[in-house]
């Protein structure tokens, strides 16, 4: 039996794999979000499960809140135009696909293969990782999702 949090975080891999997204990405369940920008070619979305908190339910269940976190990877072109600076345009097309991603999982609460489990919040700040991006031109958006269980 797989604990509660690798049962959610394999569900939202399987929600965002299961979508149809402007991109394709590379969807994987880690433990270490490990980006090799000479080996990695494209998008690559990584999802890790951080966090459990419990609180006092009724006399029934206790409220379990579930962190799990959707790391967006992503090689930036430099600009031509702009020696040493990174394609805005790829980077507005990154920022665009991190909130596709959240307005799909904000717009579906609860996962389709685990049901019991209700999207509570969504963050995602910064939007960018600016070190990583000025850096390394790797772009790294991270979000963190909150998901609530009664048991």
């Amino acid at each position: 039996m797989a604990a509660v949090v690798t049962e959610i975080t394999d569900a939202v891999v399987a929600e965002i794999e299961g979508a149809t997204l402007y991109h394709s990405p590379t969807v994987q369940r880690v433990y270490l979000p490990l980006y090799d920008r000479a080996k990695a070619t494209g998008l690559h979305v990584y999802v890790l499960g951080l966090a459990q908190t419990i609180t006092d339910g009724d006399r029934s269940s206790d409220a379990h809140t579930y962190q799990i976190k959707v790391a967006v990877y992503k090689a930036v072109d430099t600009d031509p135009a702009s020696p040493g600076q990174v394609d805005v345009a790829e980077v507005d097309d990154l920022v665009s696909f991190t909130q596709e991603v959240i307005d799909l999982l904000r717009t579906n609460k609860r996962l389709s293969i685990y049901p019991d489990a209700v999207l509570v919040g969504i963050s995602n700040d910064p939007l960018y990782d600016p070190g990583q991006l000025s850096e390394h031109h790797v772009f790294v958006s991270v979000m963190s999702l909150q998901y609530r269980l009664h048991r």
